[in-house]
């Protein structure tokens, strides 16, 4: 029992060394040196003129999965001679081995994210990208835009592009959802639809399908506010008959998806299609801002993919729309996601200096004045080997003059203090006149109350929320990863140390089963009758002598005393000749001849036998049992001298 229990400390050892091995190897996946692969600003493109809301989309990949911070700031003018305007917006997304497309919209009327309006004018858009804990290295891409901004906002629809199928003969109800930034009352109106559409003043779209003809139907629809400034959008309808399998549900589009960026000649557009059978799939492409479609494939109802070659469009947002038709004639329509047409994409990217160890840090609240503003950066560039000088803001108002630039830091000193609430600071490092890496945040005087910087949480399409960290022998491995070696560490003693346990427990039934009793130490095992203690003479009776080597000792077995066993002959006897004469099996040549009388008395003869047609046996339901007829030989009965006579 004891080399068991070794075993089986064994073998969970083993268990537990195979799940930190692979747990480590797995970690050490993780810890390889970070590389960005891919990086750049979808949009807004190049020149793009952005009013009321910018979408802002930027693709990344990175050699492995990492949590990443992003920062976008605005500078005046354009991109290479530039000054700092503020911070458009902050926050967090996950990169990872495939590429991955973070999309976020901002409205610019809701201004700077730390305070401040926006106004129109050219910019220089700048993404900067760091990773927390990884490294002190810091991307930078950048596009120029033009911001025509107003003191009013159009309104902005919020269910826009969507595709609905009606039955004929349903009522059918749209909720146009639509929100003016200054909260203003809104008009709605319908540009392009069938008299069965309308649209009421609180923004109800509806249609009588009685009295128009099945079919798809493009409808626009325009919402403006007090003011004059107005937004538009576009909705499919289908009416369909009563019967019609066509439903945009068994319809999806593979590629093109949002935010898909094509460009140049060649641009495969896939789909599939489920619980119908086509005859015929037409495809059209429009532009965002006009919505005119035009056709550019005409397809069987088998085929499942189109070649579209955009490198005659302008850059910008497009959409796709499918009209599909079946065997008797019905048809629907289907609008795609929003992707990109890009063909002046430059996807580059530069290495800039992390601005970092910040006093007073980002966020933090302070019982007293500081006497200064400091921090460092780090030395990673793309740029020339050029001195370093920096441009710095305190509430919007610059004190360069204040700060002294030494060896990657600085510190700006304030000999008057700084008044108690919150304060923002900007900081901007310049090479030759150029800004190369920015750096805004916010902090807080005599207030217990931590200032939180305020981020807008993007949409992010590649991944999820970044990974926790877990503390594992003086080193950090992912939170997936520790839980990968638990479970395999888990299985590991579920394969090997459940089957020896049933092993041992099977044991155990099949020694009960031939009869245990349970010895000193708690182990049960059969007895052996024979073992030493378990024979143990008892007293003797008075003798009786039969003859030589008799004896009257008794012996006790386990628990019962018997009486000793008489000897008994068992030597091989010789066979009499009748059984030599005889042809008998080798296994009936000691057993005794056998002998019949010559003759048989009355008495040897039962008396159903001595009068057959009389008393006979009973057969089945009472009849009488028909016996055969004796064969008559030299012995009564039928027996003959040589065989019998049946």
């Amino acid at each position: 029992m004891r080399i068991l229990k070794q075993v089986k400390i064994l073998i969970i050892g083993c268990v537990v060394f195979i799940g930190l091995f692979m747990a480590s190897v797995l970690n050490a996946q993780d810890s390889e040196e970070l590389e960005i692969k891919r990086f750049g600003i979808l949009s807004p493109f190049v020149d793009e003129t952005v009013n009321n809301t910018m979408e802002i989309v930027w693709e990344v990949e990175t050699n492995r999965k990492v949590d990443a911070k992003y920062e976008v700031y605005l500078y005046s003018n354009s991109c290479t001679e530039s000054s700092f305007y503020g911070k458009l917006s902050s926050g967090e997304f996950t990169s990872g081995r495939a590429p991955s497309q973070i999309s976020y919209r901002v409205g610019l009327y809701e201004g700077l994210e730390n305070g401040g309006s926006i106004e129109s004018g050219d910019y220089c858009l700048s993404l900067l990208v760091s990773f927390p804990g990884e490294s002190q290295i810091q991307y930078e891409s950048h596009v120029e835009i033009l911001i025509e901004a107003s003191d009013n906002f159009a309104p902005e629809i919020e269910n826009a592009f969507d595709n609905y199928l009606i039955k004929k003969g349903e009522n059918f109800e749209l909720p146009i959802e639509a929100v003016d930034p200054e909260n203003s009352s809104l008009n709605y109106e319908l540009i392009e639809s069938p008299e069965s559409f309308s649209i009421n003043a609180e923004g109800l779209l509806t249609v009588n399908s009685e009295s128009i003809d099945p079919g798809n139907y493009l409808i626009k629809v325009r919402v403006s506010d007090e003011q004059g400034a107005s937004s538009e959008a576009s909705f499919m309808i289908n009416i369909v008959n009563e019967g019609v399998t066509l439903d945009p549900r068994g319809f999806s589009i593979l590629y093109p998806t949002e935010y898909s960026v094509l460009s140049g000649l060649i641009n495969r557009v896939q789909w599939s299609v489920s619980g119908v059978e086509l005859s015929q799939i037409k495809v059209s492409i429009a532009n965002s801002k006009d919505f005119i479609f035009n056709e550019f494939a005409v397809l069987s109802g088998n085929r499942t993919e189109a070649n579209l070659i955009v490198n005659t469009y302008e850059d910008g947002a497009y959409y796709l729309r499918f009209v599909l038709t079946d065997k008797e004639g019905n048809s629907i329509g289907i609008l795609s996601d929003k992707f990109l047409v890009l063909n002046n994409l430059d996807l580059t990217y530069k290495s800039t200096p992390l601005i970092f160890d910040l006093a007073p840090s980002e966020g933090e609240s302070l019982a007293t004045t500081p006497e200064s503003i400091s921090g460092k950066w780090s030395n990673i560039t793309d740029t020339s080997s050029g001195s370093i000088s920096i441009q710095a803001f305190l509430d919007r108002t610059e004190v360069s003059d204040k700060c002294n630039v030494l060896e990657q830091e600085f510190e700006c000193v304030f000999e008057e203090g700084l008044s108690s609430g919150k304060h923002i600071f900007s900081l901007s490092l310049l090479e030759e006149g150029n800004i190369v890496s920015s750096k805004e945040w916010l902090f807080n005087i005599g207030s217990d109350d931590v200032v939180v910087d305020p981020t807008i949480t993007p949409t992010d399409i590649g991944g999820g929320a970044g990974e926790k960290k877990i503390k594992f022998f003086g080193g950090e491995i992912s939170q997936s990863v520790f839980i990968v070696g638990i479970v395999l560490i888990l299985i590991g003693i579920v394969v090997l140390v459940v089957p020896w346990m049933m092993f041992i427990r099977w044991s155990k039934k099949k020694r009960d089963a031939f009869g245990s009793d349970t010895k000193k130490g708690g182990s049960s095992g059969p007895v052996d009758p024979y073992a030493a203690g378990n024979l143990q003479p008892i007293e003797p009776v008075s003798p009786t002598s039969t003859g030589a080597g008799s004896s009257t000792n008794k012996y006790q077995i386990g628990i019962q005393a018997i009486d000793d066993i008489p000897s008994v002959d068992y030597s091989i006897q010789s066979p009499t000749p009748a059984q030599s004469a005889s042809n008998l099996s080798p296994l009936q040549e000691d057993l005794p001849e056998p002998s019949l009388p010559d003759t048989y008395t009355d008495e040897d003869i039962p008396d159903w036998l001595k009068d057959v047609g009389g008393s006979q046996p009973k057969g089945f339901e009472g009849e009488n049992y028909e016996a055969p007829e004796p064969i008559q030989g030299t012995q009564p009965y039928g027996m003959g001298d040589d065989k019998p006579g049946y």
